[in-house]
Protein backbone atom coordinates (compact mmCIF):
# COMPACT_ATOMS: atom_id res chain seq x y z
CA UNK A 1 0.00 0.00 0.00
CA UNK A 2 1.49 3.49 -1.09
CA UNK A 3 1.78 6.30 1.61
CA UNK A 4 -1.20 8.20 -0.02
CA UNK A 5 -3.68 5.39 0.34
CA UNK A 6 -2.43 4.69 3.84
CA UNK A 7 -3.20 8.23 4.97
CA UNK A 8 -6.77 8.23 2.79
CA UNK A 9 -7.30 5.29 4.78
CA UNK A 10 -6.15 6.47 8.18
CA UNK A 11 -8.11 9.29 7.20
CA UNK A 12 -11.30 7.40 6.56
CA UNK A 13 -11.17 5.52 9.69
CA UNK A 14 -10.69 8.18 12.04
CA UNK A 15 -13.55 9.88 9.84
CA UNK A 16 -15.86 6.31 10.78
CA UNK A 17 -14.80 6.01 14.49
CA UNK A 18 -15.81 10.07 15.24
CA UNK A 19 -19.23 9.36 14.06
CA UNK A 20 -19.71 6.69 15.58
CA UNK A 21 -18.24 6.65 19.30
CA UNK A 22 -18.55 10.48 20.35
CA UNK A 23 -16.15 9.45 23.23
CA UNK A 24 -13.35 9.47 20.89
CA UNK A 25 -13.41 12.78 19.82
CA UNK A 26 -11.80 14.15 23.32
CA UNK A 27 -9.13 11.47 23.64
CA UNK A 28 -6.48 10.65 21.22
CA UNK A 29 -5.80 7.50 23.72
CA UNK A 30 -9.00 6.40 22.96
CA UNK A 31 -9.02 6.90 19.24
CA UNK A 32 -5.43 5.24 18.82
CA UNK A 33 -6.27 2.46 21.30
CA UNK A 34 -9.78 1.73 18.74
CA UNK A 35 -7.99 2.15 15.24
CA UNK A 36 -5.08 -0.31 16.74
CA UNK A 37 -7.87 -2.87 17.26
CA UNK A 38 -9.65 -2.03 14.08
CA UNK A 39 -6.28 -3.06 12.24
CA UNK A 40 -5.29 -6.50 14.87
CA UNK A 41 -8.76 -7.87 13.35
CA UNK A 42 -11.37 -6.43 15.98
CA UNK A 43 -11.45 -7.07 20.23
CA UNK A 44 -11.49 -10.45 20.01
CA UNK A 45 -8.37 -10.76 18.35
CA UNK A 46 -6.80 -7.78 20.06
CA UNK A 47 -7.71 -9.86 23.38
CA UNK A 48 -4.94 -12.05 22.09
CA UNK A 49 -1.89 -10.58 21.83
CA UNK A 50 0.31 -9.61 24.95
CA UNK A 51 1.45 -5.98 25.58
CA UNK A 52 4.44 -7.19 24.75
CA UNK A 53 3.52 -8.15 21.01
CA UNK A 54 1.85 -5.40 20.57
CA UNK A 55 5.15 -2.87 21.12
CA UNK A 56 7.19 -5.51 19.14
CA UNK A 57 4.50 -4.87 16.09
CA UNK A 58 4.30 -0.85 16.92
CA UNK A 59 8.26 -0.34 16.58
CA UNK A 60 8.68 -3.15 13.99
CA UNK A 61 8.82 -0.74 10.61
CA UNK A 62 7.32 -4.03 8.48
CA UNK A 63 3.98 -4.06 10.12
CA UNK A 64 1.44 -1.70 9.49
CA UNK A 65 0.43 0.14 12.46
CA UNK A 66 -0.20 3.67 12.55
CA UNK A 67 1.64 5.57 14.90
CA UNK A 68 -0.35 7.63 17.47
CA UNK A 69 0.94 10.88 15.94
CA UNK A 70 -0.37 9.29 12.57
CA UNK A 71 -3.89 8.87 14.39
CA UNK A 72 -3.44 11.91 16.64
CA UNK A 73 -3.02 14.49 13.09
CA UNK A 74 -5.56 12.58 11.51
CA UNK A 75 -8.07 13.05 14.06
CA UNK A 76 -7.28 17.23 13.89
CA UNK A 77 -7.72 17.12 9.96
CA UNK A 78 -11.11 15.10 10.37
CA UNK A 79 -12.42 17.83 12.96
CA UNK A 80 -11.29 20.77 11.15
CA UNK A 81 -13.13 19.68 7.72
CA UNK A 82 -15.83 18.71 9.61
CA UNK A 83 -16.33 20.94 12.82
CA UNK A 84 -19.21 18.66 14.00
CA UNK A 85 -16.91 15.77 15.39
CA UNK A 86 -15.17 18.07 17.46
CA UNK A 87 -15.67 17.07 21.10
CA UNK A 88 -17.08 18.69 23.76
CA UNK A 89 -13.94 20.14 25.23
CA UNK A 90 -12.47 22.03 21.93
CA UNK A 91 -14.78 24.80 23.02
CA UNK A 92 -12.77 24.92 26.42
CA UNK A 93 -9.72 24.38 24.52
CA UNK A 94 -10.29 27.40 22.35
CA UNK A 95 -11.37 29.81 25.06
CA UNK A 96 -7.97 28.91 26.63
CA UNK A 97 -5.63 29.08 23.59
CA UNK A 98 -7.30 32.54 23.08
CA UNK A 99 -6.61 33.80 26.62
CA UNK A 100 -2.98 32.53 26.46
CA UNK A 101 -2.84 33.91 23.25
CA UNK A 102 -3.70 37.36 24.32
CA UNK A 103 -1.39 37.06 27.77
CA UNK A 104 1.54 36.69 24.82
CA UNK A 105 1.23 39.06 23.05
CA UNK A 106 0.86 41.64 25.94
CA UNK A 107 3.73 40.59 27.14
CA UNK A 108 6.19 40.99 24.07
Amino acid sequence: MGVSSEIVNLYDTVYALLVMDERLRDSDKRLSARVWSTQLGGVALTKKISAYEFLCMYVDEKTSLYSQESIGRARRKVQEEYPHLRGSKWSERKEEEDRVKSVVSTTK
